[in-house]
């Protein structure tokens, strides 16, 4: 059984449950809050049974509606041989802290049922909520396995009384990439074969005015050493939508810029990024995407999230702290540009040992 997070307008969470639902044997029960949350009809046939299970207030749900979910859930561990929970950042309260308990709670009481139970690789922030500290000691304490997916987040589980497994992010586990889709979109917006290219997202989550700025002077960067920037959202939802963010960025810079104008699958973006020289990112996982596919990229960190990750490839400089003005991003971006062979490098020697990471949430 696998609890997927809310994959709907977010390229990063379906890449996260594609990730998961690639690495495990037998037949799955997705568990999901509303039907079509999860893209699955572009999945590759396994010969085995994929069945979405709509349980709608299990993780999100308040009163009696959440108690007839967690009993709907109770009986399916009856035929359950483990449960994972597609963790990722959702762990630690800052976004949601209801839920974030509610996952935590869900392990525990799949382990008190004689279930094994992980917590897929995830991120711990610096500043978790208390209320999520203490749900996730108590499943901890229960026995379910927490697999932090980078350095950072080790060490602040550790500092909080948790002994976690060392693990990577998930997406780490695939590198299937339809460049041939991604050549058909590069063509729809005039960016032909051949031509070196720059993907740039921004954030909905840090896209501010006075950001806009540092985003217009990477682009300048870019085009100053003969590379075209090309814009992609990762997340489009009413709560963070990096359209938005992006047309901020097209109103402040008076050339056209070439622009992907919808939210793309995780195997096409991974065919993007491979054709890119690098990638500027608001959005933890197209980075992770890009570096899966040997590309620099340059992340903006929020909630402590990228710190490790960039640990990981000894790359520390190419987490942008989210301060007002990104006033790093810019520098940053042209290092990377200026020694692009050199970061090439470095990620295909650091990139064996974070993919051998990434498997241990399946061992």
């Amino acid at each position: 059984m696998v609890i997927a997070p809310p994959a709907a307008g977010n390229i990063g969470d379906q890449a996260l449950v594609e990730s998961a639902l690639h690495n495990i044997v037998g037949d799955v029960h997705l568990i999901v809050r509303k039907a079509g949350d999860v893209q699955l009809e572009h999945l590759p046939a396994t010969g085995r049974a994929l069945t979405e299970i709509v349980l709608p207030d299990l993780i999100y749900g308040r009163g009696l509606a959440r108690r007839r979910d967690v009993r709907r859930y109770r009986s399916l561990l009856n035929d359950a041989s483990s449960v994972r929970i597609v963790g990722a950042d959702i762990m630690d309260g800052r976004y949601c802290l209801r839920a974030s308990i509610a996952r935590a709670r869900m392990a525990q009481i799949a382990v008190e049922h004689g279930v094994p139970a992980a917590v897929l690789g995830f991120s711990w922030s610096p500043k978790a909520r208390a209320r999520a500290v203490r749900a996730v000691k108590r499943a901890s304490d229960a026995g379910v396995v927490l697999y932090a997916r980078d350095p950072a987040s080790h060490r602040r589980l550790d500092k909080i009384g948790v002994q976690p497994a060392s693990a990577a992010d998930v997406v780490f586990t695939q590198d299937s990439a339809d460049r041939d889709a991604a050549r058909r979109v590069l063509d729809q917006i005039g960016v032909t074969n051949g031509e070196r290219y720059v993907l740039v997202n921004a954030s909905g989550l840090v896209g501010k005015s006075a950001q806009v700025a540092s985003y217009v002077e990477v682009i300048r960067s870019v085009r100053a050493r003969g590379i075209t920037p090309v814009l992609l959202p990762h997340v489009s939802r009413k709560t963070a939508d990096d359209q938005h963010a992006l047309d901020q960025i097209v109103a402040a810079v008076t050339d056209p810029l070439p622009r992907v104008s919808s939210l793309q699958l995780p195997d096409v973006v991974r065919g993007l990024c491979a054709g890119a020289t690098a990638v500027v990112t608001g959005r933890m996982h197209l980075g992770v995407m890009s570096l899966r596919m040997g590309t620099p990229a340059v992340i903006v960190s929020t909630q402590g999230k990228v710190e490790g990750l960039m640990e990981m490839f000894g790359m520390p400089e190419c987490c942008v702290g989210a301060d007002p003005q990104l006033s790093d991003m810019p520098v940053t971006t042209t290092a990377v540009l200026d020694d692009h062979d050199g970061y090439v490098a470095k990620i295909a020697e650091r990139l064996p040992s974070v993919i051998a990471l990434a498997e241990r949430n399946f061992g």
